[in-house]
Formats: structure tokens, C-alpha cells, sequence
């Protein structure tokens, strides 16, 4: 059997022909290719042709000044929502310190304020004296008028104890006038805790209660003012049963709002708080509440 020579007739023959197959595939490829490339062309001529791509910037253009245009009036209605409430931050702040210089002149009159019945309200505990001999006073609400009588006497702890009470209790309504509601809030707490038998106990609960409200933590506010409305016998009842009033009309809670507020007016008419409290309710008539 005979070998053929390298670079014979056959080989080469065989070389030409996986170059010719090799050849034909690459053609037959490049041809697809730009078949398929040429017809991408010819797509993107049509959508140009129609407008489609024009129609989509648009509408995609639409779409950001629309959105541009809500975001700007979100931002707006955002401003508008702080500023109404804080004006009604300040309307609470302005009714507190209205009510805590009215208290001031009430605490150096020793009045009291007249209610159904008799013409008076239940004349207040004895406002215990200070170490210096004048009268500690005790701060009330002026949404209801109600303060109490600044008789001199001595309190329930009598002594060194009463004179003790007396000084944490004034240092806290001092702190409540100039607007430290915190530190006052501590100081109310302090009389709650370690003088419960103090006349001064529901003034402090009240005052602790305030402190609350002013800063809209109606929880905390509700929850003081509601063991005073739990006590008609309380010298706080009135002006706790009014705050309970506002805290629920806060809340939205009309029907609740409604119920203790003309319970105020039933209970102590002509009276301040019977007032403010017709007031509450000629407001809700106003918003169909």
C-alpha cells in the first residue's frame, strides 16, 4: 500500500474544501446578520415615520410636569397644615397664659366663682401658707373662672410638711407660667406622689393634666383630667369636665364632645366654663359636628 506524499493532490483538495464550507458559513452569516440588522433599521424608520416615539417623549415629558406640578402643591398643602397648627399652638398658648395671669389676680383677691345652686361653688380647701407667712395660692383654670379663696390657714400636713408642699407646689406653677411645661410637670408629679394627703393634690393633677395639653398629648392630658371628672366633689371638677370636653372635639370625637360639654352648661350654668363651653358648641353647630 502506497503513502502519499505530503502536499499531494488529495490533501490540498480537502484543504480547499473545509476552507470553501468555512467560507460559505461566514458568508451565510454575515448575510442574517444583516438581514436581521437591516430589519431593525427598517422598525425604527416605521416608529420614526409614525410619530410613535415623538408621541412617548411627550407623553413622558406630560408626565413629569404633572408630577412636578403635585409635588409643588404637596409641599404647599404641607406648609399650610404647619401653619394651622401652629396658630392653634399659639391660640392654646395664648388662652394659657391669659388664664395663668388671671389666676395670679384671683390668688391675691382670694374670689371665689358662683355657680348654680347656692350661688357658690363649694368653697376651696385652705390655701396652706408659705414659710414667709403669705399664702401659697392655687392656680385654676381661667376657661372655668373657678379659683380658690387665699384664706391663710393651714392645710391638712400642717407644720414644716405643709410649708414643704406648699414650696414644691409653687415652684411647679411657676415653672407652668413661663412655659417650662416639663420641669413643671415634675414638680406636680412630686406633689401627687409624695403628698397625697395635700389640699393641693387635685390642683396639681390639673396643672400635670395642662401640661399635657399644651403640648397636644391628649392621652396623658385625658388621663389626669379624668380622675378629676370622676370627682364632683373636686374644686377641679368643672374645669376638668370642660378640658375633657376639648380634648374629645380635639380627637374628633364629636358625640363624646357634645356630652361633656353640655354637661358643663347643665351642671354650672353662668358660669365661665358654661361659657366657653356654649361657645365649644355653637362652634361644632357651625361645622355640622
Amino acid at each position: 500500500m502506497s503513502v502519499q506524499p505530503q502536499g499531494s493532490p488529495g490533501r490540498r483538495f480537502g484543504r480547499t474544501t473545509v476552507i470553501t464550507v468555512a467560507l460559505g458559513l461566514a458568508m451565510a452569516a454575515g448575510t442574517a446578520a444583516g438581514q436581521d440588522l437591516e430589519e431593525r433599521v427598517e422598525r425604527m424608520e416605521r416608529l420614526l415615520d409614525s410619530g410613535a416615539l415623538a408621541d412617548l417623549s411627550n407623553r413622558q415629558e406630560r408626565l413629569r410636569e404633572e408630577v412636578s406640578r403635585l409635588t409643588g402643591e404637596l409641599d404647599s398643602l404641607r406648609q399650610e397644615l404647619e401653619n394651622l397648627r401652629q396658630r392653634q399652638r399659639n391660640l392654646f398658648q395664648d388662652l394659657d397664659d391669659r388664664m395663668l395671669e388671671l389666676e395670679q389676680a384671683r390668688e391675691s383677691q382670694g374670689s371665689r366663682t358662683p355657680t348654680a345652686g347656692d350661688g357658690t361653688l363649694p368653697e376651696s380647701p385652705e390655701t396652706p401658707e408659705s414659710e414667709d407667712g403669705t399664702g401659697a395660692g392655687e392656680p385654676s383654670n381661667d376657661d372655668s373662672g373657678s379659683a380658690s379663696g387665699d384664706n391663710g390657714g393651714n392645710g391638712g400636713d400642717g407644720g414644716n410638711g405643709n410649708s414643704e408642699v406648699a414650696g414644691v407646689y409653687r415652684e411647679a406653677f411657676n415653672l407652668l407660667r413661663d412655659g417650662d411645661y416639663r420641669r413643671a410637670a415634675d414638680g406636680f408629679r412630686e406633689v401627687i406622689d409624695n403628698y397625697p394627703d395635700s389640699e393641693y393634690v387635685d390642683n396639681a393633677r390639673y396643672w400635670l393634666a395642662e401640661t399635657f395639653y399644651v403640648e397636644r398629648k391628649f392621652d396623658k392630658a385625658m388621663e389626669h383630667f379624668q380622675q378629676l371628672v370622676d370627682d364632683p366633689d373636686s374644686n377641679k371638677h368643672p374645669d376638668a369636665l370642660l378640658k375633657a370636653g376639648y380634648i374629645h372635639y380635639e380627637r374628633e370625637e364629636w358625640e363624646q364632645a357634645r356630652e361633656r360639654l353640655e354637661a358643663v352648661r347643665e351642671q354650672y350654668p353662668d358660669t365661665t366654663v358654661a361659657s366657653l363651653a356654649g361657645d365649644r358648641l355653637e362652634q361644632m353647630d357651625e361645622q355640622g359636628r
